[in-house]
């Protein structure tokens, strides 16, 4: 069980995120200010910047949250089953597993801000290591991992892209894993 400090730091950033994606979605991401996401959340800007580095990790830093989520599901995957579909399913599964409304408001704000669209990624670079590490111990390849994880995040980023069709993640996941995992592209 975490301490009462832990659950209360964990509370305390997730008001701040809850205030900066609404202020975001109201009012654009370049004209919130830090100390206007501090005030929303009710914390003092000394506080903002204890939980959080800046803005920018407010949009980027949930993606990044789900990385260990992912590795730890692809680690319990059966060992001989083939790269590319343990991968594809825990991150189909992680993705399914995140709440809807959480993921709409994320999307909401972040199409606010296209400029950190490039810099959405799904895995950590920890992460995405140890992904490749365990890909070759079973036996397979570390270019099958980061073609894998190539393709969900052209999803995500399809999702956000405010031009774009309002597809589910999920369903865009799924369509760019099965023509990755297919070899559509050969």
């Amino acid at each position: 069980m975490a301490s009462l400090r832990a659950r209360n730091r964990t509370r305390v950033r997730h008001e701040i995120q809850d205030a900066a994606w609404r202020l975001f979605t109201e009012h654009g991401f370049a004209a919130v200010t830090t100390q206007e996401i501090a005030s929303a959340a009710g914390v003092s800007t000394s506080t903002y910047f204890r939980h959080v580095a800046g803005k920018e990790d407010l949009l980027l830093q949930p993606m990044l949250a789900s990385s260990a989520d992912i590795l730890a599901a692809y680690a319990a995957r059966p060992a001989d089953e083939p790269v590319a579909r343990g991968l594809a399913a825990a991150i189909r599964g992680r993705t399914a597993e995140a709440a809807d409304t959480d993921l709409r408001r994320w999307r909401a704000a972040m199409r606010t801000a296209p400029e950190l669209g490039s810099r959405v990624t799904l895995i950590a670079d920890a992460d995405r290591g140890e992904l490749v590490r365990l890909a070759t111990e079973r036996g397979g390849s570390g270019l099958v991992v980061h073609l894998v994880l190539a393709a969900a995040e052209y999803a995500y980023g399809r999702w956000i892209d405010p031009a774009a069709d309002e597809q589910s993640l999920i369903a865009l996941i799924d369509a760019a894993l099965d023509e990755t995992l297919d070899g559509a592209w050969r």
